[in-house]
């Protein structure tokens, strides 16, 4: 039997208001991976980005700190799935984000 063949699907994310985190995507958008960049194009991202969980909170060390182009991944495997909802963005700078490509459910 062959594999299944899976179709990328990618997305962005801007924050309108510096400490005013938003959600990666909308609800039930679930996926087994998922790579966030903070984005990079010229004059897109003038600040750092911070990606974590509920509402964000700067001050809390459980935040993932990323520079303009900078990415990280989560992955949980083929057999389990997570919410991107649940994975919230927020900005140092007003108009900042983040660009993602994940491997849906």
């Amino acid at each position: 039997m062959g594999a299944r063949p899976v179709v990328l699907k990618s997305g962005s994310q801007t924050v309108a208001t510096p400490s005013t985190a938003v959600a990666l995507a909308p609800a039930r958008t679930f996926a087994h991976s998922v790579i966030i960049q903070a984005k990079l194009v010229a004059g897109d991202n003038t600040g750092n980005v911070h990606i974590g969980l509920s509402a964000l909170d700067q001050g809390v060390a459980e935040l993932i700190e990323l520079i303009p182009g900078a990415d990280m991944t989560i992955d949980v495997g083929p057999d389990a799935v997570f919410d991107l909802a649940t994975i919230y963005v927020d900005a140092d700078t007003a108009s900042d984000g983040v660009t993602f490509l994940y491997v849906p459910e």
